[in-house]
């Protein structure tokens, strides 16, 4: 769990073992950490939530921008529904996400870890709110118990300041244009 005095999360907190997800990010990053021993250069890049145009239902934007289109083309229906909106994500483009990736090839130092991700963090509600100003339509929100989860950490977000100082990687897109780019991707698929 992540207290509010630990945000925002640098690259030099210890790792919390407390979901087979977390395991798996220390397991992954030991092995980079072995195989540099080995003499193969590794840099370890741990993204944050990253969304964008492309991105798949399962996670909240695209979820969120999929029920929007479908409403708007739906006469017959208003109501979208959603979990959780209260908890909070450091949400990066994708698009950054990417070329943060391509510096830390070309400047990341061999064995060294980098967040990627915006330093700040965004609410669910927020998202849905700047969607929801960008829609053709009035839509109702409900609440669904189904898309509740039983365990939601309120606040995450991390600190770039290692890679913006051995890349110079800034983000480049707000977080309004993702949104709206992922919606209008959405609605060229819907």
């Amino acid at each position: 769990k992540v207290e509010a005095a630990e945000l925002p999360i640098a690259e030099s907190r210890a790792f919390d073992f407390s979901s087979p997800y977390a395991v798996s990010k220390a397991a992954q990053e030991n092995l980079a950490a072995l195989y540099e021993k080995l003499g193969l250069e590794c840099v370890v890049a741990r993204p944050f939530n990253h969304i964008g145009p492309g991105q798949q239902p399962g996670f909240l934007v695209p979820d969120l921008c999929k029920q929007i289109v479908e409403l708007e083309k739906d006469a017959g229906r208003d109501v979208l529904k959603v979990g959780n909106l209260t908890s909070k994500r450091d949400f990066t483009d994708v698009r950054d996400v990417v070329a943060a990736y391509e510096l830390l090839m070309d400047k990341g130092r061999t064995g060294g870890v980098y967040n990627v991700c915006s330093g700040r963090s965004v609410s669910g509600q927020r998202v849905l709110d700047t969607l929801l100003g960008m829609s053709t339509k009035q839509i109702r929100v409900e609440e669904d118990p189904a898309r509740m989860r039983p365990s939601d950490i309120p606040d995450l977000y991390g600190d770039f300041t290692k890679l913006h100082a051995d890349t110079g990687w800034e983000r480049t897109y707000a977080l309004k244009d993702t949104l709206r780019d992922t919606l209008e991707y959405w609605r060229a698929q819907v």
